[in-house]
This record gives C-alpha cells, structure tokens and sequence, in this order.
C-alpha cells in the first residue's frame, strides 16, 4: 500500500499529516510555509509511494469572507500540485472544527499551553484530525 498525506491548508501555514504504508496510523509530520510545502511535497512523493492526497476543505455554519479568501489559495495550491504531481489523485475533505478538536487533543495530550500557543503544532494536529477522519469515512464506505 501507499501512503495518504493530509493538509490543513492555510495563508501563513500548512500543517502535513500522513499515514504509515500500511494506512493504519495517521501521524503528524510537519508544518511549512505555503511556499515551501509543494516542494515538499515533491521530494516527500521521491522516497515514498503516495496513494492519496487529502486537503481540507474549509467550511463554516455561516459565510465569511476568510473563508473564500483562503479557499482561492487552496484551488490555486491545488491546480499547482496536480501539475506537478499528475500521477497522486487529490480529494477535499471537510475541516470543520477540526481546530476545535485539535486543541482539545492538545490539552488532552498535557500538552503545556506555551507549547500549544505555537500554530505549527496545532496545524499538524489538524492535519491529522483530517486524515483520521478521510481514512474512517473511507472505512465506513467500503463496508
């Protein structure tokens, strides 16, 4: 098997979380500019089989324009990736609340609020909280 990657795209940064060969764990891996993460990306695709890309896809009960905003960016992000890498399928994924429940995971973990204050781990965190739930939507639809 390959693996599955997982963004949480945003305009400062973008958290990366990917899966073991086997798809069983989803673990956080990093957190990059959004200048630098395509280019990681690429050498990330050298040394490892990828099956799936997964960005998440922002959504919000009610409309703002951050949202739009940040959604033009990922499309953007999105077509340049395609380009570059033709052969790695890429999906939307809904992200809603996964910041939420990221922090809380954070808490959870004991981890130490100026730790916390720090957006890379929270981003990755997010990431994760992402691929997690692609790979049990995926789970449930295979059944």
């Amino acid at each position: 098997m390959a693996r599955l990657i997982a963004l949480d795209y945003g305009k400062q940064r973008v958290g990366i979380a990917h899966t073991d060969d086997m798809q069983i764990i989803a673990s956080p891996l990093c957190t990059l500019s959004p200048e630098k993460t395509l280019s990681y990306l690429k050498n990330y695709a050298e040394e490892n089989a990828i099956e799936t890309i997964v960005v998440g896809m922002p959504h919000h009960t009610y409309s703002t324009d951050a949202v739009v905003d940040v959604e033009k960016d990922i499309l953007s992000f999105i077509s340049t990736l395609q380009k570059a890498l033709p052969e790695i399928p890429v999906e939307r994924f809904d992200e809603r609340f996964t910041s939420k429940i990221a922090v809380s995971a954070l808490i959870s973990g004991g981890m130490k609020k100026s730790k916390r204050a720090q957006k890379g781990e929270l981003d990755m965190t997010s990431a994760t909280i992402i691929l997690q739930d692609y790979m049990r939507f995926n789970e449930n639809r295979i059944k």
